[in-house]
């Protein structure tokens, strides 16, 4: 009897374990407030919800962004807006960042006066901890080919819909927006 129920706790405990590491790379927790449907979602609205003045938008050193720089970001032309939201605790997140700073790198010597892109790295880390030791171990995202926004309270993603990590959301210049959740193939990417 005694060697079932160690045996049964032991299995408990290794399902645990196992749903613990499974889980946390791939959801966070949504509250229905302000929430946005991802087939919902449109260029105009995550455009819009960038602009909303009452959205507190911070960057990675927990200082508030000016208010002129979001306007004159959202009001560019001609140019490919990324959306990548992330966390430190995000396993996948980890491994899918050095591809996605050396897209960055690549896309900034093949800039053209008609064809830009900007890619917003939205760190969901409730705690600035995870996100400085973070950014000790991948300094690049710190670098201006990125726009650092730490979304601490999960306000751009319950407005954008994420909740899967990571996930991404391309507006094109045309005003198309396609979403990827998941590891993009930066390596393959054409915008």
């Amino acid at each position: 009897m005694k060697i079932r129920l160690a045996f049964l706790f032991l299995l408990i405990f290794i399902a645990s374990i196992f749903a613990v590491f499974y889980f946390k790379n791939y959801f966070f927790i949504q509250t229905p407030e302000n929430y946005t449907e991802k087939q919902k979602l449109s260029a105009q609205i995550v455009i819009d919800v960038i602009r909303d003045k009452s959205i507190q938008l911070y960057d990675y050193e927990g200082k508030l962004f000016e208010r002129s720089l979001i306007n004159r970001l959202t009001e560019e032309k001609n140019i490919t807006r990324v959306f990548h939201f992330w966390a430190s605790w995000c396993d996948p997140c980890a491994i899918e960042l050095p591809e996605l700073i050396s897209y960055a790198k690549k896309i900034e010597v093949e800039k053209t006066r008609d064809r830009g892109v900007q890619i917003y790295l939205v760190s969901v880390d409730s705690e600035i901890d995870g996100l400085n030791k973070f950014t000790q171990i991948f300094p690049e995202i710190l670098s201006n080919h990125f726009i650092q926004i730490w979304d601490r309270n999960n306000t751009l993603s319950r407005r954008f819909g994420v909740d899967k990590l990571p996930m991404t959301i391309f507006i094109l210049p045309n005003g198309k927006l396609e979403i990827h959740e998941g590891v993009v193939s930066w390596k393959n990417l054409n915008l």
